[in-house]
């Protein structure tokens, strides 16, 4: 049987009979982008009314990619609808971009398509604002790298307008060489400052005596809180001698304990810096150790991304253990 729908070769006298045919498939495309721009205006009245979007987005997808009309109608709503509003369309076109990319069946959250990716970046960080903060962090969390890295002539003025932490991460994540000037200027002001954000981004543009201090706290600390924060660090850093450092101590026995509530592997935090900067192996995955193979998997991964030579047997599993509350 001829399927209408498909484009062939054929003699004029078929092409009359099928035309009708043709005629209704175009038209069956376009009342279905007509019938979700319609859709799409009455999501934007909900947020006008002060719901919050809650998704799905499925529908607003065609052929792997957010339907044309449906991205204009969102990009102009983040330029011309009040903040509140604009806020629930960030959320939603940042939902389109996490949906469409390959590996987001497999629990992935990551933005790699790049239109969406400069839109975040040109209509997300023209004002100094919550929705400038919400743009930054998806930015830092889900878009890798090396992509980062490609939009860096725009990025890099924007953080040093108006100068942050979440930008400072972002320049270290994507290794911005552009930004070292600017990032020395920001340490020398910020010396002994908590915030250690500047100092991250030194050590991840090649400053190796920095990158050596935040290594050596890390593998020299004994306290669980102070060692899982300073792996989260490493992580942000992100060069191949940070990660090795990082790699190093997925055997710590370290626990962190909060009485009667909880007990929470330091490992844990090892894995999550891990997981930054690999963020599509999915045994890094957040919850991907149910187990003592899981540990193996990543030990293994170790091994052969880092040269990582174990010392001591790995420690008894643990990922979180929750206690429960005890009433008389």
């Amino acid at each position: 049987m001829i399927n209408p729908c498909r484009p062939i070769k054929i003699g004029a006298f078929f092409l009359i009979l099928l035309w009708p045919s043709l005629i209704g498939c175009g038209e069956a495309k376009q009342g279905k982008e007509t019938e979700e721009v319609t859709n799409i205006e009455e999501r934007i009245k909900e947020f006008r009314e002060g719901k919050r979007f809650r998704g799905p987005v499925d529908e607003y997808i065609a052929n792997g990619q957010p339907m044309l009309e449906v991205m204009n109608r969102l990009n102009r709503a983040l330029v011309e609808e009040p903040d509140e509003v604009r806020k629930e369309v960030l959320r939603m076109i940042i939902a389109l971009g996490k949906r469409i990319d390959p590996i987001f069946d497999k629990g992935g959250d990551l933005i790699r398509d790049r239109n969406i990716i400069g839109l975040l970046i040109d209509k997300g960080l023209s004002g100094q604002d919550e929705i400038r903060d919400m743009c930054l962090e998806t930015l830092q969390q889900s878009v890798p790298g090396p992509i980062l890295k490609d939009f860096a002539p725009k990025i890099v003025p924007n953080a040093q307008k108006w100068p942050d932490r979440i930008a400072n991460l972002i320049i270290a994540k994507a290794k911005m060489a552009g930004a070292k000037n600017f990032i020395d200027s920001l340490c020398e002001k910020s010396a002994g400052a908590e915030d250690q954000s500047c100092f991250i981004a030194k050590a991840a543009l090649g400053d190796t005596i920095v990158e050596n201090d935040f290594i050596r706290k890390f593998q020299k600390t004994n306290d669980p809180q102070e060692k899982a924060q300073s792996a989260l660090d490493l992580g942000y850093i992100g060069t191949k001698t940070a990660l090795t450092a990082l790699a190093g101590e997925m055997r710590t026995e370290l626990v962190i304990e909060m009485p009667q509530v909880m007990r929470k592997s330091v490992r844990i935090f090892i894995v999550e810096a891990l997981h930054y900067n690999y963020p599509e192996k999915s045994f890094l995955y957040d919850n991907a150790v149910g187990d003592d193979e899981g540990y193996a998997r990543i030990e293994a991964f170790c091994e052969q991304e880092f040269g990582t030579v174990w010392k001591k047997e790995r420690p008894p599993f643990l990922w979180i253990e929750g206690f429960e509350t005890q009433h008389e």
